[in-house]
């Protein structure tokens, strides 16, 4: 009996540790990707356009983070349509982003086979939206800094 309740759940380890550790990696290549084009953006114009600038870096890196989930979601939903965990597309991606965000998808439920495969992915979700905050705190960090370093040289210039 032991043997058959590991078996069972196998498919659901194998797909949800594969799909949570890609997912990982994707987020962390987009994160790259953001900080690279942020801090290219950071060293040329702050200095020129201040607190406007700031805010569209800011709200340009919020728009990409939550693109990269919806990529995610997306290949999650995927996941669950080409198993047979949900049989519509729609239903997939409507539970995909309720197991994400932990918030649940109401009137959705997987398979009864593959029930596990969607706490995995809410333990994705928290490490997804851990990183992005953690992301995000560093920016606000770094443009807090830039703005800091843009007055005082603004000053020592000036006087």
């Amino acid at each position: 009996m032991l043997k058959d309740g590991l078996g069972f759940w196998a498919s659901d380890w194998y797909w949800g540790l594969s799909l949570l550790t890609g997912s990982v990696v994707l987020h962390t290549i987009g994160l790259q990707a953001i900080d690279f084009g942020f801090e290219h953006a950071l060293a040329s114009k702050l200095n020129r356009h201040g607190h406007l600038h700031a805010n569209i870096l800011l709200a340009t890196a919020v728009s990409v983070i939550a693109l990269l989930h919806a990529i995610e979601v997306g290949i999650w939903a995927l996941a669950y349509f080409v198993t047979g965990a949900l049989p519509a597309p729609v239903d997939a991606i409507r539970f995909s982003l309720g197991a994400m965000t932990t918030s649940g998808a109401d009137g959705v439920s997987l398979a009864a086979r593959w029930k596990l495969l969607g706490g995995i992915e809410a333990m994705a979700g928290m490490l997804l939206f851990g990183l992005s905050t953690a992301f995000l705190f560093g920016i606000l960090s770094r443009l807090s800094g830039a703005r800091r370093r843009a007055r005082r040289e603004t000053r020592s210039t000036d006087g």
